[in-house]
């Protein structure tokens, strides 16, 4: 009997001194902290839905108003006739004889201009689907280009006729059923009517423009357009000198693609931007034929340039950089209380961590709701003052003491603070919380430095 209650005291004692270890506290504090980290996982899950949503809203806008568009050319396209002489042999009642003839094959000579100026204004608006928004425009653009009669023999096409009455200048935009208005003028004033056009290996649908060349030597044409298009404008002209001039009341821009404007000035009203082209780099020769595979509407992609009507306030994507700070929280406001715990002797159930762990892990998930409806700035105050209201009074029940409960509101207080600073500045966000995190394990390092982690004077 003796020998059992000797075996009990020990077990007891051992228990006394694992509960007692700060050590073994911490590994069932990491561990709640991985479980926490599934809901933070399902808001997460939750934020890629509601943006795959927004994203779906902003296509159904774009198929309605009209999506994405690029502007492109003007190219001349110039029906050709290659001749060749072909000796044939024929047999005539036994006799053979020879017999000279012409061949004759079609084709179309493309050839880009050497002057290629471009204006446009973007008259921005913004549509709504239920609660998501897409920034639309109306595109006024000014286009005028300038060819000099090419030599065909200087080209190397020999035995080569140009059908020059039949020249046609090509012109394409994305989505051409979104053009409210579109003229042609040529050098002399004549106004030209537009037709559709294939181009080999194009499937857009291509404007030409019929424009007689046979008694001039130089070909001018300006062309107007209004055309409605959504969140990106775009354009390519291949002029072997070639000049585009963008304005909008759009306020926040972002110049993307092959080049970036020369000169560009943004304030509060709009932008101005100015770009420049040479003959190097556009991708194209100065002519081809239709037989070769030289222009394709991959090029047309990769090669483009223009400006996106960004959103300034992207309530998805702020809420998206704060999640990445979820763990940290969570493990943060751990530490709070295991500070607590282990420096005035405090004793905390794991359920209780795990509680207050659960209302930092709903801050997100209300930021991320009252984000879609109200500005990011106060959908973030909403969610602070509710995730750290509910924490403190918790807290006070939890360390039995209103005063001690003041350093945990002001210690969340100041991290909800500090987060939201990290938020908005976006070029050293990833310097401000990695200081953040390292002055966090400093202190932490700090105040713990004399704890007996293993318990080994737990009696």
């Amino acid at each position: 009997m003796d020998e059992v209650n000797h075996n009990t005291l020990g077990l007891k004692k051992v228990g006394r001194k694992i509960s007692g270890s700060l050590g073994i506290k911490a590994l069932v504090l990491v561990f709640m902290g991985l479980i926490l980290m599934i809901p933070l996982a399902m808001i997460d899950g939750l934020l890629n839905e509601r943006q795959y949503r927004k994203a779906e809203a902003v296509a159904e806008i774009g198929h309605s108003w009209g999506g994405q568009q690029t502007v492109c050319g003007p190219i001349l396209s110039l029906p050709v006739v290659f001749k060749k002489e072909v000796v044939k042999k024929r047999l005539i009642n036994g006799i053979e004889s020879f017999e000279r003839t012409m061949d004759e094959k079609k084709d179309t000579l493309y050839v880009l201009p050497n002057e290629v100026e471009m204006s446009g204004r973007l008259d921005p608006d913004v549509l709504k689907r239920g609660i998501f928004s897409a920034a639309v425009y109306r595109a006024s653009v000014e286009l005028g280009a300038a060819w000099t009669k090419p030599d065909v023999r200087a080209m190397g096409y020999e035995d080569v006729t140009v059908e020059w009455a039949k020249a046609t200048v090509l012109f394409n935009v994305t989505e051409p059923q979104r053009l409210l208005s579109i003229r042609a003028v040529s050098f002399d004033d004549t106004e030209l009517a537009g037709e559709p056009v294939r181009l080999p290996l194009s499937n857009r649908e291509w404007i030409g423009f019929p424009a007689d060349w046979s008694n001039q030597s130089g070909l001018e044409v300006n062309l107007g357009l209004e055309i409605k298009g959504s969140e990106r404008f775009h354009f390519l002209v291949l002029g072997d000198e070639s000049e585009v001039n963008l304005n909008s009341s759009w306020a926040h821009p972002s110049f993307e693609g092959t080049s970036i404007p020369l000169q560009r000035t943004v304030r509060d009203n709009g932008f101005e931007a100015n770009w420049k082209f040479s003959a190097f780099g556009r991708g194209l020769p100065k002519h081809w034929l239709s037989t070769s595979d030289v222009f394709s509407d991959a090029l047309v992609n990769r090669s483009s340039s223009g400006v996106a009507l960004i959103d300034p306030v992207d309530n998805y994507r702020l809420a998206e950089r704060s999640m990445k700070y979820g763990a940290l929280f969570v493990a943060l406001g751990f530490v709070v209380f295991f500070l607590f715990e282990a420096i005035l002797g405090i004793r905390l159930h794991g359920m209780q961590y795990f509680l207050a762990g659960a209302a930092q892990v709903l801050f997100f998930l209300i930021v991320l709701a009252l984000s879609e409806i109200v500005a990011f700035s106060w959908a973030y105050l909403i969610g602070a003052i509710a995730s750290a209201g509910l924490v403190s009074l918790y807290a006070i029940s939890m360390l039995g003491n209103r005063r001690r409960s003041v350093p945990v509101v002001s210690i969340l207080a100041s991290l909800y603070g500090v987060l939201f600073v990290i938020l908005k500045e976006q070029d050293y966000a990833l310097l401000a919380g990695s200081a953040l995190l390292f002055l966090a394990l400093a202190t932490v390092m700090f105040l713990t430095r004399k704890l007996d982690w293993a318990g080994s004077r737990a009696t």
